[in-house]
């Protein structure tokens, strides 16, 4: 419910009992902030995200959400066949704890093919299926944006 001149306590209260959301019109979101919202459900993964076929490994939040900066490997963006890989490349990290790993649907790969002609300087890297599980050092193999999205899109 959405008033331009706020809730008396009573609205407040019956609106808390009933789980009726109240809004005021000055805290409506603004179209730029409803666009950015829709276009961060396509474009960034979520914990829950399936990869198909990737995982990445990017920067989190408290709530597990995404800054939405990616790890980068010197210059590449590394896609992770499987979520394991990801998460003991992850392990890796000095600074371990700043970062999470998050599947990438074929939508947000699509989305991530298309930074590219956007940035040329960034590069996306597969990471070979490599059993990361002890010390073994770990590298992504760069590949041209046209042949990903012929391969996986």
């Amino acid at each position: 419910m959405i008033s331009k001149n706020g809730y008396q306590k009573g609205a407040r209260e019956y609106a808390l009992y009933e789980g009726i959301e109240l809004v005021e019109y000055d805290n409506l979101p603004k179209f730029h902030q409803i666009v950015a919202n829709k276009l961060a459900k396509v474009c960034l993964p979520t914990v829950s995200t399936l990869g198909q076929p990737f995982y990445v490994i990017m920067e989190k939040l408290n709530d597990m959400s995404t800054t939405g900066n990616y790890y980068q490997y010197g210059d590449i963006i590394p896609l992770f066949f499987c979520k394991r890989a990801a998460e003991d490349a992850r392990r890796m990290f000095p600074d371990k704890n700043k970062w999470s790993t998050y599947g990438v649907s074929k939508e947000q790969l699509g989305f991530l093919c298309s930074i590219h002609t956007i940035d040329r300087k960034m590069k996306i890297g597969i990471v070979p299926f490599l059993d990361l599980r002890g010390d073994e050092k770990w590298f992504a193999i760069a590949y041209p944006v046209e042949l990903i999205r012929e391969a996986f899109l």
